[in-house]
């Protein structure tokens, strides 16, 4: 039985008021009695299909799979994400931190902070950015980085020592700021690493010379202990075939003998 609400939202607040119930006009059902009738008797009865749950499951999954697939919205944040995040990354400096619990109020000094030494928050969702690094330098950032469903803060700046060591500075007084990481120039850093990076800063111009000669041999130490290591295979090798072909000569003689 149909029925026709007059002012249906404030049904509660009247009966409330006056302690009493409101009628309502009834609107029978289109057609005479014999077609109403007729309608009742010959709506189809549908069974219930027993569907295994484990099949019920996947195909929800595969129907979810589908329509983020041929989402627009989705499509267009990823072009976003390409635009908006990914291409400011290159040739800057991105640290990547975890929220702990915190209000939103306590957000806005450190904000502040940051914004005069020219440094920004931003921040996609994280299926996004995993699905806009694809074929991308980045992709390898995005699975080893951003492998937690938690979502992150991302701050970019200069990929200067010093502007590492003012974000380190003001974001490590932060309680509900936890550095995980981050990349600079195209290279993943641990926090470690990190530290390193912006301690050269305070080191001045004779402390970066210094940690750029130290790199320099040991990077020329390596090359001199792979280039001994080439010759002295090769010498090995070229001793053995010598010592081959001489004794391939004598038994040959021998035999002619």
């Amino acid at each position: 039985m149909n029925q026709l609400p007059i002012f249906h939202n404030i049904r509660f607040c009247l009966l409330g008021r006056t302690g009493q119930s409101i009628r309502f006009r009834y609107v029978p059902d289109p057609g005479t009695l014999e077609q109403r009738l007729f309608r009742e008797v010959t709506k189809p009865v549908i069974p219930p299909i027993n569907v295994n749950p484990v099949e019920q499951r996947l195909r929800r999954q595969e129907e979810n799979r589908l329509r983020q697939e041929n989402n627009p919205y989705r499509k267009f944040l990823i072009e976003r994400a390409k635009e908006d995040f990914l291409k400011p990354m290159n040739n800057n400096m991105v640290l990547v931190f975890q929220q702990l619990c915190h209000k939103a109020r306590e957000m806005v000094p450190v904000k502040n902070k940051l914004f005069l030494k020219d440094m920004h928050f931003k921040g996609f969702p994280l299926s996004i950015l995993r699905e806009a690094s694809k074929g991308t330098r980045y992709e390898m950032f995005t699975r080893y980085m951003l492998h937690s469903n938690i979502p992150n803060m991302y701050l970019f700046s200069e990929p200067t020592p010093e502007k590492c060591r003012y974000a380190i500075n003001i974001t490590k007084k932060v309680h509900f700021l936890l550095l995980l990481g981050g990349i600079v120039d195209y290279r993943i850093m641990t926090v470690q690493q990190l530290n390193e990076f912006a301690a050269l800063s305070s080191q001045g111009l004779d402390g970066a010379r210094s940690h750029l000669v130290m790199l320099l041999e040991q990077n020329r130490g390596g090359q001199i202990v792979q280039d001994l290591n080439y010759h002295q295979s090769f010498i090995v090798n070229g001793l053995k075939n010598l010592y081959d072909e001489t004794k391939n000569s004598n038994e040959s003689s021998s035999s002619d003998s």
